[in-house]
């Protein structure tokens, strides 16, 4: 089976901001990956080369074996579905809606939904807990039911491979737990690759069955939380001292300043 996304010898900047100048990364079927990294190590940067919102200025970006470059941008959403940081503004659609544009992909014709499209959308709610919410307006969600709806949206696409962009940034603890649960349960039972940035190294760790932490334009470290929580190596890349320490019910190290 191939790889749902690798990267190969990357470089990418923005005007007067280097990013990436060697990047290798891959992420294997079935992984649950976590990513991690300081601000400005490139983390969101990552998913807009997946999903080709930026183009790679030297290497080769691939989903599912192909080189992005030669996909249509249809093409590429039905192979990674990605939930952004950032939904910007929220318009007056019902949940189910919402759910069903993550069909967009693969309507045809006038593009119109079918009811195929709306049972794989139900389904998808049904998944993340949220079927109850079908008809209710999104403006009216909390932050947690809201980002269990976007979830579900990215599963309507039926690629298999998700990609979260900061899933937990703007959710109380309670809801930062219950996301990275789901997409735990996600991942084992509909057998769903799954990678998510996040700024929450000791939350991130406990889910994630593999860390990548960007840094110095690539990646710094790349394994299990016991083999990248390194003292000195978080040290470097965050450019603070800190001290990794085992936590009684806590089966991963955590990271703490010093």
């Amino acid at each position: 089976m191939n790889a749902p996304l690798t990267l190969e010898g990357v470089a990418f900047g923005y005007p007067g901001t280097p990013v990436f100048t060697d990047l290798d990364f891959r992420v294997g079927p079935g992984e649950f990956t976590a990513v991690l990294g300081p601000n400005g190590c490139g983390k969101t940067t990552l998913v807009r080369l997946a999903s080709r919102v930026v183009a790679a200025r030297s290497g080769s970006v691939s989903l599912g074996g192909d080189d992005v470059t030669g996909l249509a941008q249809r093409e590429i959403a039905r192979r990674v579905a990605v939930v952004p940081q950032e939904e910007g503004s929220v318009f007056a659609f019902s949940v189910g809606e919402c759910v069903l544009m993550g069909r967009t992909p693969w309507l045809r014709g006038l593009g119109f939904e079918g009811e195929e499209d709306r049972r794989i959308a139900r389904e998808a709610l049904q998944a993340v807990d949220a079927i109850d919410l079908l008809d209710r307006d999104v403006r009216e969600l909390s932050g947690g039911e809201r980002q269990r709806v976007l979830i579900a949206r990215a599963l309507t696409q039926r690629t298999g491979f998700l990609v979260l962009d900061e899933p937990t940034s703007h959710l109380d603890l309670r809801h930062r737990i219950a996301t990275l649960r789901l997409l735990a349960r996600l991942r084992e039972k509909e057998g769903l690759t799954v990678l998510v940035i996040s700024h929450d190294v000791n939350l991130a760790v406990r889910f994630a069955e593999r860390v990548v932490l960007l840094g110095g334009g690539g990646v710094a470290a790349d394994g299990t939380a016991e083999e990248v929580l390194d003292p000195g190596v978080l040290s470097d890349v965050y450019r603070t001292r800190v001290a990794v320490r085992r936590v009684e019910g806590i089966p991963v190290p955590q990271v703490y300043p010093e």
